[in-house]
């Protein structure tokens, strides 16, 4: 699947319904899959949802869980290899996605990705601070890397905390150390506390 959409909805039941009948239409054509998550709606949206677009997938949370924790509860049941979140708001051109998904797929862009382990962890926080992006990005090699002829390489494995890779950062700028690889990693590797602690 190439693209999942997530729409939050909050009592906006009409804006939700213009929302979804625009991105169906800007989905033609393309493998993607619409998310809508009810943050506890006091309105008739869901059943607005399940009667008009009962293909669509419904995630109806029990309270109120607000922007960041609603939207990633859809990402986190999303297939896509790409997703967009759209305010319940937006009415989207019909070639939006065929535009976007065209640039993502080209060589300029520059995207980050994480570990699913650190995606578990930041998907049920309160906020998105320090969150930018998450998405995927070209493989690299060490041959790609512009080192020394000998250089002296750190590992680490699976590093749990952000502390844990201050320190491993600290440790290397003392030892002189050319490159720094973290395999697997469980934490959030653009923490600012990793900044702050190195």
């Amino acid at each position: 699947m190439q693209l999942s959409v997530i729409i939050l909805n909050y009592n906006v039941r009409y804006f939700s319904e213009q929302c979804v009948l625009s991105v169906q239409k800007a989905l033609e054509g393309i493998d993607g899959e619409i998310i809508v998550i009810d943050n506890a709606s006091s309105d008739d949206s869901c059943e607005m949802m399940k009667t008009k677009f009962p293909h669509i997938k419904l995630i109806e949370n029990k309270d109120n869980l607000g922007f960041p924790k609603g939207n990633n509860i859809g990402v986190a049941e999303a297939k896509g290899e790409y997703i967009c979140i759209l305010n319940p708001d937006t009415v989207v051109a019909e070639d939006t996605f065929s535009k976007i998904l065209s640039f993502v797929k080209s060589s300029e862009v520059e995207i980050i990705e994480i570990s699913k382990e650190v995606y578990q962890k930041l998907a049920y926080r309160d906020t998105t601070e320090g969150i930018l992006a998450i998405a995927k990005t070209k493989s690299l090699a060490l041959s790609d890397l512009k080192l020394s002829k000998n250089p002296l390489i750190l590992v680490g494995e699976s590093l749990e905390k952000p502390g844990n890779v201050g320190a491993i950062l600290r440790t290397a700028d003392a030892a002189n150390i050319d490159a720094v690889i973290i395999a697997n990693p469980k934490s959030d590797l653009y923490n600012p506390n990793i900044v702050r602690l190195s």
